[in-house]
């Protein structure tokens, strides 16, 4: 046999790829973009809910530590033309500021653990908002978390990634009335002053 007659047979005998591949391969491709996308229209609040969750836990149970927190007792009033104050960023305005101190050291540690033990979830706020306390938590210099928080409304405002909003907690819990007591003892309500007894007219 004449090897340089067979040389074409095993040239025409190679396997041609088919030439609608690319075809078949853009079809895949938009299939299953057409249901990835549908999948995450279908489950966009839930994704959007995780997010939101996912970062709630920077400001709450895995707040860093703190060395010092600042607190401020606030008039519960929200001044959208005001300048001063507490800054309520959220609503786009501020709380005046009736009091205020700071926690340093142990002190401040004790309540920033007080914080990230509380029971935290959108599910618990409400709709409005009368911060009673406005409270900074520090670590050094580094502002770790600003927040203006209403055990009425059981919600405080919270910064995830740039964005300003809205989050839950109970405050129905023994974590919370042991939270709002600490509060309390750092801003003691006024003391009502001696009543003044009504003048004895029976001589005129």
């Amino acid at each position: 046999m004449n090897p340089i007659a067979t040389a074409p047979k095993e040239a025409t005998g190679r396997r041609r790829l088919p030439t609608n591949r690319p075809t078949k391969v853009l079809s895949v491709i938009t299939i299953v973009l057409i249901v990835v996308g549908v999948t995450v229209s279908w489950q966009w609040g839930s994704l959007v809910f995780a997010y939101i969750s996912w970062g709630a836990r920077a400001a709450t149970v895995d707040l860093p530590p703190c060395d010092r927190i600042e607190i401020c007792q606030l008039d519960g009033v929200i001044d959208q033309q005001a300048v001063t104050g507490f800054p309520v960023r959220p609503s786009k305005g501020f709380s005046l500021i009736r009091d205020r101190t700071m926690l340093e050291g142990a002190a401040a540690a004790a309540l920033a653990k007080l914080w990230r033990s509380q029971t935290f979830g959108l599910e618990y706020e409400s709709l409005c908002h009368t911060p009673g306390y406005g409270i900074r938590f520090y670590h050094g210099s580094t502002l770790l978390l600003e927040t203006s928080v209403c055990f009425r409304c059981s919600n405080f405002s919270m910064n995830v990634r740039g964005e300003h909003g809205w989050w839950g907690f109970g405050t129905t819990t023994p974590r919370s009335a042991e939270l709002l007591g600490r509060l309390r003892q750092l801003f003691p309500p006024p003391v009502p002053g001696p009543t003044t007894p009504a003048p004895d007219r029976t001589n005129r």
